[in-house]
């Protein structure tokens, strides 16, 4: 049987060539993409020994220098206390050296030196901490300029440094101190909350020495501390404790307080600018309710000066009618860096709105009744800034102002009042400490 003939067709030499080149190709494509694969390899590779050899030696740094890192030593415990010349108990001549603390507590390291090699013996935290504080500080230009709290810093030096003398403290002091308010200044405690907290420390100290009750004590030295931080030692402010601790049946309430100590505010500046000619107020032979009427009436007077200002300044000029009536009343001031706020609900939108102007200042007092346009020299000076919280209604389209908030240079709310002075409503109270979380203000008015 005869076999079928094979039909595959021979190839040409120019195919065979073709074939061998793709073939050649190929293989060396498949040889890059290898080569390749193998760099990246061998580069991870390399990069991860890199950074676990980096991170071992990180942590063998850390191992061996968090303890010096964290524990002070003498150098800066010395210059720390260095205002205090010499005591009794003085034992910072014998200092070993290489000196660091036993503490990884920074305040832990500055109470254990202290008592350890400067006065053995317990002092007020407040008063130990605030001398640690910086009196002087650069601004932008590079100038040396005193703080802020240059003052009571430098008082507390002086403080502690008669208490670390071994001397009578009150003895050193008696234009601050009765025996009493030495004996309950030096063994309250209190937190540090900043270099204000001796104030308050030194008001707490004077109610207690006058018997009042802890709850009543603490609301006084807040609000004392708060409205006259300058004037803590003042005859009036001296006075109006005094008058404070002989009405027991006075139920002490913030924002009443607040509203007369802005009365007597009025009274030590106009006693301060005078000097001899003006008439110190008193409040001998007077009572709580007569001073609580004698604040209001002065409230009441400011909102009637303010309102006849305004009036003035539309009456004076009917092409300037809507102009403020004295320079002052237009002068902005810088403000606060804090941004206006907004939050909506179904109901309404809220809004925070920062007042930069006298004239702002006189528009709120009108509109809410109070006097806060006596405020304008706190605003413009940058002691404190005001606010309104308002709403917007979506059915109705009316505007609504709520509240009026005072905030202190510290970011501290001090106050928030209705129209009138009264309580704010819950409903604005929470805006207000949502506008405060997103600002970073503490809220002091709760």
């Amino acid at each position: 049987m005869r076999e079928p003939k094979s039909t595959k067709r021979i190839e040409t030499l120019e195919e065979i060539r073709r074939r061998e080149k793709r073939f050649q190709r190929r293989e060396k494509t498949i040889a890059r993409v290898s080569r390749k694969r193998q760099y990246r390899l061998e580069r991870k590779e390399k990069k991860d020994a890199e950074n676990s050899a980096a991170e071992q030696i990180l942590a063998e740094d850390r191992k061996r220098n968090i303890s010096s890192d964290k524990k002070s030593d003498a150098c800066k415990l010395l210059e720390a206390f260095s205002y205090i010349s010499w005591t009794p108990y003085d034992k910072r001549d014998t200092l070993p050296q290489g000196f660091r603390s036993h503490s990884f507590n920074k305040d832990r390291q500055y109470i254990d030196f202290f008592k350890t090699y400067i006065y053995p013996y317990p002092i007020p935290i407040p008063l130990l901490f605030t001398t640690l504080q910086k009196d002087h500080f650069l601004d932008e230009q590079g100038k040396e300029k005193k703080s802020a709290y240059y003052g009571i810093i430098n008082l507390s030096k002086q403080w502690v440094s008669d208490i670390a003398s071994g001397d009578s403290f009150h003895r050193k002091n008696k234009e601050y101190f009765t025996k009493a308010d030495a004996h309950y200044f030096l063994t309250e405690t209190l937190p540090y909350s900043g270099p204000l907290s001796v104030v308050r420390l030194y008001f707490y100290a004077k109610c207690k020495a006058k018997n009042m009750s802890v709850k009543q004590c603490m609301i006084i030295a807040k609000v004392f501390t708060l409205k006259f931080e300058k004037y803590f030692n003042h005859a009036i402010v001296a006075g109006f404790l005094d008058l404070l601790a002989r009405s027991p049946d006075y139920q002490v309430e913030e924002g009443e307080l607040g509203d007369i100590c802005d009365f007597v505010l009025v009274k030590i500046n106009k006693k301060i600018k005078w000097g001899e000619k003006f008439q110190p107020f008193s409040f001998s032979g007077r009572t709580m309710t007569s001073i609580i009427g004698i604040a209001n009436e002065w409230h009441a007077e400011i909102q009637r000066e303010q309102e006849a200002l305004d009036m003035i300044a539309r009456t004076r000029n009917p092409r300037q009618q809507h102009r403020p009536a004295t320079s002052a009343l237009k002068e902005r001031w810088r403000g606060f860096n804090i941004a206006n706020f907004a939050f909506e609900t179904v109901e309404c939108k809220w809004r925070v709105t920062q007042l930069l102007t006298a004239q702002d200042l006189l528009n709120e007092g009108r509109k809410m009744k109070n006097c806060v346009s006596s405020y304008a020299y706190k605003c413009s000076s940058g002691e404190c800034s005001i606010f309104n919280l308002s709403s917007y209604d979506k059915d109705s389209h009316l505007i609504e102002s709520h509240a009026t908030l005072e905030v202190t240079k510290d970011r501290l709310l001090i106050q928030a009042k209705a129209k009138f002075n009264i309580r704010v409503s819950p409903k604005a109270m929470n805006v207000i400490n949502r506008w405060a979380q997103a600002n970073r203000i503490k809220n002091g008015v709760l």
